[in-house]
Formats: structure tokens, sequence, C-alpha cells
């Protein structure tokens, strides 16, 4: 059996309660299935933060993104430019 996994943060550092139980998840998985996660990668990932990741899947493909930080200048724009769409600024915010 073949699983994709799609995430748009790391597993790690697993500073909650979601990210542990989705490391250990996926790394039980991946004892037992090929897994593929692919996840946006942003500056603030460290190189062992990604290796953690790679021990909990088979595949692990990173996608270079960079977040708009609330309250930053380029944020009210892109909100500003959201108003009027149907898709809601949490899932908005991940398309180019």
């Amino acid at each position: 059996m073949k699983y994709l996994i799609l995430t748009p943060r790391g597993l790690f550092p697993a500073d909650t309660g979601g990210k542990i139980r989705s490391s250990n998840l996926f790394r039980e998985l991946a004892k037992v299935a090929d897994t593929t996660i692919v996840s946006y990668q942003s500056a603030e990932d460290s190189p062992a933060a990604l290796e953690e990741m790679r021990q909990c899947c088979t595949h692990l493909e990173l996608v270079e993104w960079k977040e708009v930080k609330t309250l930053s200048p380029q944020f009210f724009p892109k909100l500003a430019g959201n108003m009027f769409s149907n898709t809601p600024y949490n899932d908005a915010k991940y398309f180019t």
C-alpha cells in the first residue's frame, strides 16, 4: 500500500500535541507501507527538523514557501485581495 501525506507545515520540532501524534503515526505507518510526505519548507526549518521528518516516511518532498507574517506590511494587501474570494484566507494563502 502507498500513502501520500500532504502537510502545510513541518512536523518538527514536535512542540504541539498534533505534531507529536502525527509524527508517531507516520513513523509507525512508514514501517509497514510506502509513505510519501509532501510539505512546505520555510527558512525557519532547521536541517535537524528535516532529518527527523525523513525518519517518519519513505520519501520526503519539500516545496519552498515563504509565509507572510500576520500584521506585517505584506499581510494587509493579501488579506484585502482575498475579501471577495470564495476561498477562506487560511486556505488561499497557500496558493501563489
